[in-house]
């Protein structure tokens, strides 16, 4: 059963960068981008550290149905023993997991986005790009249309 939750924890961290990079693109205004990376360290944290704590478990279970150390292949044993720092990594840094694979999907998403996929677009909301793909100088627009109102004004006049 320990291995079935080491294996989900695995899953729903792989799983929870592209869904909260989903939830930002889908709803920008709700999910900024300060709470989108505090939710992704949080999670890595904590799906960081339940993977090691049910793998280790897994290892328990493993040994227990070898028969103990007795009975147990050596592998297995020096596994179980020595887990490298792999708790203490993953309580202090494993919220830095789940930092650097959101940052790893948000350079994935920029590539085949463009900015828009982070929150920052190329054209203003009020702006229309031209046919050109320039957007529009709405001064000069304005400016244009004065001149020409107020020099058919002064041609209508004798």
């Amino acid at each position: 059963m320990n291995e079935a939750y080491y294996t989900t924890c695995i899953a729903l961290f792989f799983a929870a960068a592209p869904l909260l990079i989903g939830v930002r693109l889908a709803k920008p205004k709700r999910m900024p981008w300060w709470l989108l990376s505090i939710l992704a360290a949080l999670l890595g944290w904590v799906f960081s550290n339940l993977a090691v704590f049910f793998y280790y478990e897994h290892l328990d279970d493993l040994l227990a149905q070898a028969g103990g150390i007795n009975g147990a292949p050596e592998e297995l044993i020096d596994e179980w023993q020595s887990d490298g720092a792999k708790r203490v990594f993953a309580l202090l840094f494993g919220w830095l997991y789940g930092l650097m694979y959101l940052a790893g999907f948000t350079v994935l998403c920029i590539s085949f986005r463009g900015y828009s996929c982070i929150g920052y677009t190329v054209w203003c909301k009020e702006q229309r790009p031209t046919e050109e793909g320039q957007p529009p100088n709405v001064r000069l627009e304005t400016d244009l249309r004065t001149r020409s109102r107020s020099s058919r004004a002064a041609a209508a006049q004798p």
